[in-house]
């Protein structure tokens, strides 16, 4: 019996290197892509971002559970600190905005305290009496990442899709 489980924990524990082996070899990267379609206005649209990248716990659109925002505003050169909230702790990185225009779209960049290198833009656009939001990007990193694992797995879905929850029903 006790042989059987010393057996059973090498097994283990051979699986898992292997498994840290392959997913630490070289760049790895994952994009995300999501359009959201919805009859409020491109202004209102545009404002609730806005607002929500300001300060996303007076956000009506920003789905608080997944993470926070904190910046002083929206203009190129900005610094945003997010706080993600993943299970048992919680982890804030900072993003730099770019390529910023006024009601229509801009691109936030992360920096070097981040363990992904990273960008993402969020654009808007008129559609059908209403408003289409793209928020589409990319992060890459070396080796296995338990960031990138979180932000593929959980955050990504759920995060986007409660945003568009939000929106529609603004």
């Amino acid at each position: 019996m006790k042989f059987a489980i010393v057996f059973i924990f090498i097994i283990l524990i051979i699986i898992g290197l292997f498994l840290v082996y392959f997913y630490t070899r070289g760049e790895t990267s994952f994009q995300f892509e999501k359009s959201i379609h919805t009859l409020v206005p491109e202004n209102e649209v545009w404002d609730a971002i806005k607002e929500a990248f300001k300060d996303s716990e007076n956000s009506k659109v920003w789905p608080n559970d997944y993470s926070t925002v904190k910046s002083d505003g929206l203009q190129d050169g900005a610094e945003i600190a997010i706080t993600y909230k993943m299970p048992f702790v919680s982890k804030t990185y900072h993003y730099t905005v770019s390529n910023y225009e006024e009601g229509k779209t801009f691109t936030y960049t992360s920096t070097d305290d981040h363990p992904l290198w990273g960008e993402a833009t969020i654009s808007l656009e008129p559609w059908d009496g209403g408003t289409k939001l793209t928020w589409e990007g990319f992060y890459k990193y070396n080796g296995f990442s338990f960031t990138a694992l979180y932000l593929k797995m959980f955050f990504q879905q759920g995060f986007l899709n409660q945003l568009e929850e939000n929106i529609r029903a603004l």
